[in-house]
């Protein structure tokens, strides 16, 4: 009776999938078709057939490059994000990662599992926007997400699930195939309670051991090019596809050696390019820089120096390049870095948190039995939550509690009851003008950091007579507490060009009730929840509006509907 639940990490490069096994302890599932414990996370849509996902779709790039697509992770939830067309029909950012999570699904049940109940994970600085499209790739995919849980502190779940014994700062570099995050977290055992505490993060999407392919790529053109064994030029090399491939199957193999030797080589048709460790490590120095320089903003921004972390994981298949390494105890401790399952911690991490998160789900069922007595009478979210967890039908079962405790799932580590301390990964404001200038500026009223649940309540003041309504919108943004606001509209009326990090999370229309003089008071309540924000705003004597924001950036109800009946039509294939 006991329900299985996953955690899987959606990779911008790999992906994989884990699950706790009769001991409570995670486990990968292997995907077998590739005869790997990792799916790359690039999906070839072919002309005939169904998409493929995985390196028979990664290796196809170079030849089809306009029907295989790659690091969609750094286009979900985005504005700027563009849907892709194959064949007359078009696929966005959310769909094609549905793609992607319904091939893990499938491999994974074709071993006997079955995949419905999953935490996913997310880099740290993932905002809501990303974190909503996620969870609806997933269920696309017919997936049902307990929880989204930031990558770095998956990590150091799956860590602290074997070494949880005492509180410790703990600092996470999490460098993957597409995107980049540093985290401090603050682990602390208080009595009986444990609790995880991301106190701060940073990184980039734009970031990961992708870039350092691309470089060595280019390295080896240029070893190729320039070798006498063969008569290409620049322009021949680039218009051959069959070479440009072949030496692009050998750039992660040559990264891989060259994580081990000083030297590695590889041979492309009669040319045989010899490639230095040296020189690879010199060419990406600048790559390496850019990771330190958010190692340094981290540590400044926890008020922390090398001495007070305790604790160095490093994260993310692309740490096992020694360059990484040197360069990490350099600056700290060696003593205190660990290289902890790079291409898999994450997972794992997800697959305890989920047992966690199930077993919560479960524990706050039967607490509220306690108060209605009747499962019919619970609250009509938390009915909605329990038909999506389980496919047994409680609300007509004779003994649903005893049901319920016999679908606890099994984990091995006391680290499975830590309460993880969620914060905001972006400050969140109001647009709003200045009588004064009439320049059109973000208040923000929560800020990066804050713990969530949050809240605010804030006063304005209507700005003209006889107004119909107030029209604003939330925005999420980079600004730290104290910094000057970000100017939308300059006191000319002319746009003032923002950077991508500000997101528009949603609209805010406020009526103003008839005959409102200017002055008088509009109160805004403004409060960060799981999975959204909760606006409340009342002017004058009016009535009080009340709004669930969630990200613009997301598919409607009706856009889910249709893509749920067309994926439904999809089967994901491992081979070509």
């Amino acid at each position: 009776m006991e329900v299985k639940t996953y955690g899987i990490d959606l990779g911008t490069t790999y992906s994989a999938i884990s699950y706790l096994d009769d001991n409570g302890q995670p486990q990968i599932i292997h995907n077998p078709a590739h005869g790997s414990d990792l799916l790359a996370s690039a999906v070839y849509f072919q002309e005939d057939g169904e998409p493929v996902v995985g390196t028979p779709a990664k290796e196809e790039a170079e030849l089809n490059p306009h029907r295989v697509i790659q690091f969609i992770k750094r286009e979900i939830g985005k504005a700027d994000s563009t849907p892709k067309e194959f064949d007359g029909k078009e696929y966005n950012a959310i769909q094609i990662s549905a793609i992607i999570l319904k091939q893990i699904a499938n491999y994974a049940n074709e071993q006997g599992h079955n995949v419905k109940n999953v935490v996913i994970t997310c880099p740290a600085y993932f905002g809501e926007q990303e974190r909503q499209a996620t969870k609806q790739a997933a269920d696309l995919a017919g997936l049902n997400v307990l929880n989204i849980i930031n990558e770095p502190t998956a990590a150091a779940y799956n860590y602290l699930s074997k070494e949880y014994k005492e509180s410790r700062k703990i600092l996470v570099y999490d460098l993957g195939g597409g995107t980049f995050d540093v985290s401090y977290i603050d682990y602390k055992i208080e009595g009986e309670k444990t609790f995880i505490d991301v106190v701060c993060s940073e990184g980039s999407d734009k970031l990961g051991g992708a870039d350092w392919d691309e470089v060595l790529f280019n390295h080896m053109k240029e070893l190729f090019i320039n070798d006498d064994s063969n008569d290409y030029d620049e322009d021949g090399f680039d218009e051959d596809l069959d070479i440009r491939q072949s030496v692009r199957s050998k750039v992660e193999d040559v990264k891989q050696v060259l994580s081990t030797k000083p030297k590695a080589s590889a041979k492309i048709e009669k040319t045989r390019l010899n490639i230095e460790r040296a020189n690879f490590e010199q060419l990406t120095k600048p790559l390496l820089n850019r990771t330190v320089n958010v190692v340094k903003s981290i540590l400044q921004k926890a008020n922390a120096t090398e001495n007070d972390i305790d604790l160095v994981l490093l994260v993310g298949g692309s740490t096992l390049m020694p360059q990484v390494r040197e360069m990490i105890k350099s600056m700290f401790d060696e003593n205190k870095v660990r290289v902890e399952e790079p291409n898999f911690a994450v997972a794992k991490g997800a697959a305890l948190y989920a047992a966690a998160e199930a077993n919560n789900l479960i524990e706050s069922v039967l607490h509220e039995l306690e108060t209605v007595k009747d499962i019919s009478k619970l609250d009509e979210e938390t009915k909605e939550k329990l038909e999506r967890f389980t496919s047994e039908n409680l609300i007509k079962a004779d003994k649903p509690k005893e049901i319920l405790n016999k679908m606890r799932v099994s984990a091995s580590s006391t680290i499975s009851t830590a309460e993880i301390v969620e914060r905001l990964p972006y400050s969140v404001g109001i647009s709003v003008r200045n009588s004064e200038t009439n320049e059109i500026f973000i208040d923000n009223l929560l800020f990066k950091g804050d713990k969530i649940p949050c809240e605010i309540t804030e006063t304005y003041y209507v700005p003209d007579d006889n107004m119909t309504e107030i029209r604003s919108k939330l925005y999420e943004n980079r600004l730290e507490r104290g910094e000057p606001p970000i100017i939308l509209i300059k006191s000319n009326g002319s746009d003032n060009p923002i950077d991508e990090t500000v997101k528009v999370l949603g609209d805010l229309v406020e009526p103003v009730p008839k005959g409102t003089k200017k002055g008088a008071d509009s109160e805004v309540f403004i409060r960060a929840e799981t999975g959204g924000f909760m606006f409340k705003g009342k002017i004058g004597k009016g009535k009080p509006i009340e709004i669930f924001i969630k990200s613009d950036f997301t598919m409607s109800k009706e856009e889910l509907h249709l893509a749920k009946q067309d994926m439904a039509t999809i089967n994901p294939t491992g081979d070509i």
